[in-house]
């Protein structure tokens, strides 16, 4: 391990080049592990204030906890997270669990919003529910990323 800044990290002979730019104030993440996650530009605002704090996803990999990427979808915009917990329930039993609204959507309204994005899913749909930091508090969390 060698020491960068106050980071301790092992050196990476190869960057992925995905990765190829580097993320001012995370030069500690080992790039080649972190998870992605493409997310509508309508909803970044958000992330970056702190109120979207979990995602609701349906056959687009794994996610586990540890780092997670964000990227808009026109790419202009990236943070990092946290992922905290990660759990597989269906549809109807996420909408009484997410934090995204101030006032807890029915599982029909959840539907509703999600056949936007998966025309396939229904109520007992099983998905990826995922919280996770806000990209202040992961800061907060993981000083060495400062």
């Amino acid at each position: 391990m060698t020491q960068t800044g106050r980071c301790m990290s092992k050196p990476s002979p190869v960057t992925p080049p995905m990765f190829e730019h580097r993320f001012e104030g995370y030069d500690c993440i080992p790039w080649s592990t972190v998870q992605t996650l493409r997310l509508v530009d309508r909803r970044f605002p958000g992330l970056l204030r702190g109120e979207k704090t979990d995602t609701i996803r349906l056959n687009e990999g794994d996610i586990e906890p540890g780092f997670l990427r964000y990227e808009s979808l026109s790419q202009d915009q990236h943070t990092v997270v946290y992922v905290t917990s990660v759990e597989r329930l269906p549809l109807r039993e996420v909408a009484g669990r997410t934090r995204d609204d101030p006032v807890q959507p029915t599982p029909e309204q959840m539907l509703e919003r999600m056949l936007v994005y998966y025309p396939d899913i229904t109520l007992d749909t099983v998905v990826l529910y995922v919280e996770h930091l806000t990209p202040q508090e992961t800061r907060r969390r993981y000083p060495e990323l400062s």
